[in-house]
């Protein structure tokens, strides 16, 4: 699972702001946009970026996306670590809504 996760991270962007500056983690593995807040209970965003480029319709709270959703989520978790980020291991838990 680690080699997949390596796999899903390998010529994308990453991205992770302080809480000050943006609240939030991202993960684009194209055509994905995955997104998490660092606001505890706050729902997850999951957008497929080349048939919903505006981001109006949050794949991650659709049941049949759910795979997919916790695939980015342990990818992103997972490039934290890599980078060293300490609040890796601080993160708010997120909400679990889905349809």
């Amino acid at each position: 699972q680690t080699r997949r996760k390596r796999t899903l991270l390998r010529g994308r962007d990453f991205g992770a702001c302080r809480k000050s500056l943006c609240e939030k983690a991202f993960l684009t593995a194209q055509p994905a946009q995955y997104i998490r807040t660092l606001v505890a209970n706050e729902i997850e965003e999951l957008y497929n970026m080349t048939d919903d480029p505006e981001e109006l319709h949050n794949l991650a709270l659709a049941a049949e996306h759910r795979d997919r959703l916790l695939e980015y989520r342990e990818a992103t978790l997972a490039e934290l670590r890599r980078i060293g980020a300490g609040m890796v291991d601080h993160l708010p838990p997120v909400r679990e809504d889905t349809h």
